[in-house]
């Protein structure tokens, strides 16, 4: 990674400090939850070798071995460790022998059930082509949750996107419900790259988690009662956070990362963090990675459609020209929603990427249908 050295001319000064406006803070050691700006982290599961709530602001119930009368079960489990993403290296597997899965869910110590965001990092054996359920917001009582169908995300009953994620694939699905608007929005961020997949008003509280004894309850990879066969047969998860709020999209594509990677997490310093003052040159990193087209394909529709990843804050032009050179298609793509289609004719095609300027392009490349 190149650093950028900020000249000793401009003298900076670094100050982290914590900072809580009008309340004293007293440190104990052990910290209850992490802010993230106006939402607070209040579950933390790491699967460290054990199902503990990291932050003790829920229970976690799995299902046993056996069949518990409603045809769900783990027949095996257990915790193991791989490469992971984002500074999680650390999982729980699970596999089941019965129709509806296996899993477990979680009990929020508090009713958050119109005001929150739920992130969870895993892989699924089966990502489709069938439903295969993620998270049930309903208590098994109703299909209402997040599902993968042909290998796409997916609410019901709101709707999905259309990123593909492949069996086995680590990514982080997260979903936030604002209370005060009633907009709720899923995304899913793979390779440290987030896409937006849903974001709808939700007046029929559809995205409400139930409430069980005065705790808000989230399944996880099992199907409900109302269906009978909509569960993978295996995954594994290596992290679940639950805020008592909705964490912005700007907090997205970290917000999952364990807090010792890069300072990811989605939340601010914890008391037992190092307060630093610093008066010398900083380095400051920057991207190592250009705007990039990830896939292009062929569609259903006979369009060209394309997936890139790493795009800026703007200016992420991307223009198909004839081979006469004639312009064809452009579009200024928006930061998180790297994805489009070109309706185009049959025949041969280049296309060029752009960021700041249309002298240079950042790729170049042939694409074409018959």
């Amino acid at each position: 990674m190149k650093p950028i050295l900020l000249k000793n001319d401009f003298k900076i000064t670094l100050m982290i400090i914590l900072f809580i406006l009008t309340f004293s803070l007293v440190f104990t050691g052990n910290i209850p939850s992490i802010s993230a700006d106006s939402s607070t982290l209040i579950v933390y599961y790491k699967f460290e070798g054990d199902l503990s709530d990291s932050l003790g602001g829920s229970t976690l119930t799995a299902f046993g071995t056996g069949n518990d009368g409603f045809n769900h079960n783990n027949a095996t489990s257990g915790f193991g460790t791989d490469a992971g993403i984002g500074g999680d290296t650390t999982y729980w597997y699970w596999t089941s022998t019965l129709a509806r899965g296996g899993g477990f869910w979680v009990d929020v110590n508090s009713s958050i059930s119109s005001n929150y965001s739920v992130g969870v990092r895993f892989a699924f054996s089966q990502t489709g082509p069938s439903w295969k359920k993620i998270i049930d917001y309903k208590n098994m009582s109703s299909d209402t949750g997040f599902y993968f169908l042909s290998n796409n995300l997916y609410f019901y009953n709101y709707g999905g996107g259309s990123t593909p994620i492949s069996n086995n694939q680590i990514i982080d699905v997260i979903a936030t419900r604002d209370g005060a608007s009633g907009k709720f929005t899923a995304y899913i961020v793979i390779d440290g790259h987030y896409y937006k997949e849903l974001e709808v008003d939700d007046p029929a509280n559809q995205a409400y988690p139930m409430v069980v004894g005065g705790k808000t309850r989230f399944g996880f990879f099992f199907d409900d009662i109302a269906t009978s066969a909509e569960a993978t047969s295996g995954g594994k998860v290596y992290s679940i956070k639950i805020w008592n709020g909705p964490i912005t999209e700007e907090e997205v594509e970290e917000a999952m990362d364990s807090p010792d990677e890069d300072g990811g997490g989605g939340g601010s310093l914890a008391a037992t963090d190092t307060i630093l003052i610093l008066d010398e040159p900083v380095y400051i990193p920057v991207r190592t990675n250009q705007m990039t087209c990830w896939q292009v394909w062929v569609n259903e529709n006979n369009n060209f459609e394309f997936i890139f990843r790493w795009e800026y804050a703007n200016n992420n032009w991307v223009k198909i020209f004839d081979l006469a050179g004639n312009e064809a298609f452009s579009i200024d793509m928006k930061k998180g929603r790297a994805r489009f289609e070109a309706n185009l004719p049959d025949g041969m095609y280049t296309v060029k990427t752009f960021h700041n300027d249309y002298e240079t392009p950042i790729q170049e490349f042939i694409i074409g249908k018959p």
